[in-house]
């Protein structure tokens, strides 16, 4: 078996910067919004359980990254048991909620039901290559949402920004798209030429359309891409 490419969460950016949308929280993200401090205490049941079950002891956690020492938990109990402990600690400890940095853009004009149409017509679609459409990079339109009685349109982008390649040599283990850590060692990476290494944004806009503007997510990417973003807003909202 030949492996030419290989999609690795562990060796690209992923930045999910969902607010208005938030519905509910992928396993990485529980991950990241439990404090290490919960993971490392001899005083909590969930931990000292998995520590048994994964036959480690609390120096292991000590001594350790957050994200060295549940791979090796990973490892050593089921996937469906890692996944629960992973849930009950992130009910009991993990931190919701969003911090939503967002750039306001005056947009004057704006016309709600031509926002409304041009929008839902190209939802689930890669703008990219649609005819008129001034996108850059591989851009889709995930999520469209109104509100007739306050003049709102919430949109959602999925932006892919600038893929590049990087050298295979080296990487032992990682972890997929899906959550799963790979042994790459049994995939005869030995064989591959390169891995994959992208960023991913999800960016967001509320248009205001009975005030004129615009507020559109900056947490993640770059200014282009905001831009590149609200010129669509108004390519979509504005009659010329």
């Amino acid at each position: 078996m030949k492996i030419r490419f290989y999609r690795l969460k562990g060796v690209k950016t992923m930045a999910d910067n969902r607010y208005l949308f938030r519905d509910e929280y992928k396993r990485d993200e529980k991950i990241d919004r439990i404090r290490v401090g919960k993971f490392r205490t001899e005083e909590e049941p969930l931990v000292q359980e998995i520590l048994e079950e994964a036959d480690l002891d609390i120096n292991y956690l000590l001594e350790n990254e957050k994200w060295d020492f549940l791979e090796e938990i990973s490892d050593r109990v089921e996937q469906d048991r890692f996944d629960q402990f992973i849930d009950s600690m992130f009910e009991k400890h993990g931190e919701k909620g969003d911090q939503f940095n967002i750039q306001f853009y005056v947009v004057d004009e704006l016309e709600y039901d031509l926002l409304v149409d041009k929008a839902t017509e190209r939802e689930g679609d890669e703008l990219t290559y649609l005819e008129g459409e001034d996108f850059r990079r591989p851009t889709t339109l995930s999520k469209v949402r109104t509100d007739a009685g306050e003049d709102i349109v919430d949109l959602q982008f999925e932006v892919v920004d600038h893929p590049e390649d990087i050298e295979a040599e080296g990487l032992q283990r990682a972890m997929t798209e899906d959550g799963d850590f790979i042994d790459l060692s049994e995939t005869e990476l030995e064989d591959a030429e390169r891995l994959i290494r992208e960023n991913r944004y999800t960016i967001e806009v509320r248009a205001y359309v009975d005030d004129g503007f615009v507020g559109i997510s900056n947490s993640v990417g770059r200014d282009s891409i905001q831009n590149e973003i609200k010129d669509a807003v108004k390519r979509w909202g504005i009659n010329t």
